[in-house]
């Protein structure tokens, strides 16, 4: 920023302080931007202006002037803009329903110009959060010389080393994993929630690639619960500990819940079921095998129940980038039915415990704007898992890779 501005009190700033800025030359840089006006009809104008704070935010900090007009990032006159008490409070407005999580202080100097206009300068100073703007676009930006770019999966990375992380080499992905690693070993060790029982299970984990959410408990909507069904279940109950809210299925002859939806206060989604790989379908059961995993079946209440996960938390205001696995637990002597037609060889009878594809990254609310998009994006597990039973990938996608499950 500007020494000729940082040597000044903020509420000290005048219009000399300004005409200086003219008479020096000082440019545009990382913590000083020029416009000339305050433009906020367009849903577009109102993204850009959302980009330009978020960006400072995200980066060191810095001045926003507007009504100085520039050229070539020059300041050349210093116009002012008509500013009444209704464009500053949409103004702010915007700036609290555009920017998630919400920047809580952007300190302004109203400096009044002889020619009856005023210069309104905002001050965004980094708070630790990584924030993301809203309008049309869920992405996050920062600040690099005197233009605002989007910011990549290393740029956010970098930022929580800097801010939060800076004694930790782990990075967001392998903080992720060790998070989803932790939820298996309390499934398995049937230490989760109300009690697992010994069946195989399939899991479902949604996680913030930006770990600054906080969702409030406390205040939630009052259809919270129907945003969050357990997995192929068909009626539930909740609860709420600690720092997490429950959503379970758990039928009347059940000593602990087949399905279980664990949403937390990060933003994050645990889920599992295990009545979806169960034996109920008996007569498909191969001699000799411990169960089965039905292909079709199994994919469509993944992909459904995901689907409605990712816009449920696009409703409670949590946006992508997000970090998605589905692992299948406790599927030792399990074989992938496919069809009745095929014949189950050995060889296909699953040998290990578990199957952990890998995490798939989610960019963006594109990607599960349909449960078609959703399946396509996610398609590399579910080929995985096939590959796991000795097939060569999933049947349930076409030659152009659209999922054919209705």
């Amino acid at each position: 920023m500007s020494q000729i501005l940082e040597g000044i009190p903020f509420n000290e700033i005048r219009e000399a302080h300004l005409n200086s800025l003219i008479i020096l030359r000082i440019p545009e840089d990382s913590a000083l931007e020029y416009k000339l006006e305050l433009n906020i009809e367009s849903d577009t104008m109102k993204r850009e202006l959302c980009k330009d704070l978020s960006s400072f935010a995200n980066s060191q900090g810095g001045l926003i002037l507007f009504g100085v007009n520039e050229e070539k990032g020059f300041p050349i006159s210093i116009n002012g803009i008509k500013y009444e008490d209704t464009i500053k409070t949409k103004l702010y407005q915007i700036i609290s329903s555009g920017i998630s999580p919400r920047i809580q202080e952007i300190p302004e100097r109203i400096v009044h110009l002889e020619n009856g206009n005023k210069i309104v300068i905002l001050r965004i100073e980094p708070d630790g959060y990584l924030h993301q703007v809203k309008y049309g676009d869920n992405r996050y930006y920062k600040r690099v010389g005197t233009i605002t770019i989007p910011m990549e999966s290393a740029d956010i990375e970098m930022f929580f080393r800097q801010f939060n992380r800076s004694s930790s080499q782990v990075s967001r992905q392998e903080e992720v994993q060790q998070a989803i690693d932790k939820y298996h070993n309390m499934l398995k060790g049937k230490e989760y929630f109300k009690g697992v029982d010994d069946k195989a299970i399939c899991t479902i984990c949604i996680i913030p690639e930006v770990s600054s959410f906080n969702l409030d408990l406390s205040h939630l909507p009052d259809n919270f619960v129907l945003l969050f069904p357990p997995i192929y279940s068909l009626g539930w109950n909740s609860e709420l500990t600690g720092n997490s809210f429950f959503v379970f299925s758990k039928l009347q002859a059940e000593e602990v819940p087949h399905a279980v939806t664990e949403i937390t206060a990060f933003g994050e989604i645990l889920a599992y079921n295990s009545s979806v790989l169960s034996n109920m379908y008996s007569n498909h059961i191969s001699s000799g095998t411990a169960g089965f995993i039905p292909s079709i079946a199994y994919e469509r209440e993944i992909v459904n129940s995901a689907y409605k996960y990712f816009n449920s938390l696009k409703q409670l205001g949590v946006s992508p980038p997000f970090y998605l696995d589905i692992s299948t637990l406790n599927v030792k002597g399990y074989y992938l039915y496919t069809d009745p037609k095929r014949t189950i060889h050995s060889s296909r009878i699953y040998s290990k415990e578990d199957i952990h594809p890998r995490i798939v990254r989610i960019p963006n609310d594109k990607a599960y704007a349909s449960p078609q998009a959703l399946a396509k994006e996610i398609r590399p597990i579910f080929d995985f898992i096939w590959r796991e039973f000795g097939y060569e990938k999933s049947y349930n996608y076409d030659n152009n890779g659209d999922w054919i499950i209705e």
